[in-house]
């Protein structure tokens, strides 16, 4: 994928995409820095339950990892 191991910004490093077996869910491992630590965890980029379908291109996958990143700082912002 042309969006696997790129630096979004300075803050969201996107590293590889895997799929979890026997299932149709795909996931991309992720580092976000914010001022308090790091976050390494996964994104959904695909996933049959949740309702998540991501184009797998480079620039939607920034802009929800954009948006993830956002929505963890909120919550983190809250303790």
């Amino acid at each position: 994928m042309d969006y696997e191991n790129k630096k979004v910004n300075n803050n969201i490093s996107l590293l590889k995409q895997f799929k979890v077996p026997a299932m149709e869910d795909y996931f991309l491992e992720v580092r976000f820095k914010y001022p308090t630590g790091t976050w390494s965890g996964c994104i959904p980029i695909s996933s049959r339950y949740q309702g998540i379908h991501i184009p797998q291109n480079k620039v939607d996958v920034f802009h929800y990892a954009e948006i993830c990143y956002s929505h963890l700082l909120k919550n983190l912002l809250c303790f």
